[in-house]
């Protein structure tokens, strides 16, 4: 599930659909490190393992910044996961919107795995989301979120 960084109202939405608690990590997605660096604190040490580890499928989780809003952040830890993916959609999205979005993964109550194919997800989640994006069969093999 994804929204903007801003919309407030798509944040509620989200809690509720996947029964999240409020120790759940959201998770920021942008186009690189420079477009991601103004939320988070890090090292030296710690920009170079992530300048080799991105883009791709890892999810970092490190301390945020007064620029992460608190619905954001762990609420006890103060902190926020964030991820630069390679996926060629995501990427195609975030260069549209010019910052960087929300993210979890879709899986609902009482379900041990994420929702992967997008008729299932609009049969099930109906009038809760108001966009399903489908990638094809190749890229929902590559879109690990």
């Amino acid at each position: 599930m994804v929204c903007h960084i801003g919309d407030k109202e798509a944040m509620r939405r989200i809690g509720p659909i996947r029964a999240l608690n409020k120790d759940h990590h959201y998770t920021l997605v942008g186009r690189g490190i420079s477009q991601l660096s103004q939320y988070f604190k890090m090292t030296n040490e710690q920009f170079r393992l992530l300048s080799a580890c991105t883009p791709g499928a890892y999810t970092f989780i490190l301390p945020a910044t007064r620029e992460v809003p608190r619905r954001l952040q762990h609420q006890k830890r103060r902190t926020i996961g964030f991820r630069i993916p390679d996926n060629r959609i995501v990427q195609d999205l975030l260069g549209l919107l010019a910052e960087p979005i929300i993210i979890s993964t879709l899986i609902l109550p009482n379900s041990e795995f994420p929702m992967g194919d997008p008729d299932e997800s609009r049969a099930n989640l109906k009038y809760q989301v108001q966009v399903v994006i489908d990638g094809g069969t190749e890229v929902k093999s590559q879109l690990r979120f």
